[in-house]
């Protein structure tokens, strides 16, 4: 159901799999690391000459910042925010990701006993459970109840990817919550 949702959740997707159109663009970081080892002073220097402006993300093209995929940089990292306006493609990489993931493809190969989870947070109603307990949360997610699992079964499911550092969460929508709240 997951790899369906991912491979078909893009413009064309009545048309054709994602994984068949998908063209990866890298991850800008907007304060990159230079190894002083290596001699690149190109991205430093564009770095500080030039602000990261992530409303257009085409302006940086042709300057050499350090890119990675969000595979790779989730192999580096446990939290990461894929920031941008609407259309620069934060849904279609975290689709991507999921799917290589699934799919033991490209860079997903490196999570090969990986469960990767992939929510709007629309359906996750932190709220609902008591104590906050985000377990509990995740069991409530729609596409969980349509499995008619027992929820203990799906509690133990997830708490054993979990113990074992495998349960990746993708969350997306996340820039459509209210500020304020």
């Amino acid at each position: 159901s997951t790899l369906r949702i991912c491979q078909s959740n893009h413009l064309a997707g009545f048309l054709f799999p994602l994984s068949e159109v998908y063209v990866p663009a890298g991850l800008i970081y907007p304060y990159p690391y230079i190894d002083p080892a290596l001699d690149f002073p190109d991205a430093y220097e564009s770095n500080q000459a030039l602000p990261y402006i992530p409303e257009i993300p085409e302006y940086y093209e042709n300057i050499p910042l350090p890119t990675c995929s969000l595979l790779s940089a989730l192999l580096k990292h446990n939290l990461i925010s894929i920031q941008g306006e609407i259309g620069t493609g934060k849904t279609t990489a975290i689709n991507a990701a999921v799917s290589n993931i699934i799919e033991k493809t490209g860079e997903g190969i490196e999570f090969e006993e990986s469960l990767p989870l992939y929510l709007h947070y629309s359906d996750i109603d932190i709220y609902k459970s008591e104590n906050n307990d985000l377990v509990q949360s995740i069991i409530q997610v729609s596409q969980f109840s349509e499995l008619h699992l027992p929820e203990i079964s799906l509690r133990n499911f997830l708490t054993m990817y979990s113990d074992a550092n495998k349960l990746i969460f993708f969350i997306n929508g996340l820039d459509e919550l209210d500020p304020i709240s």
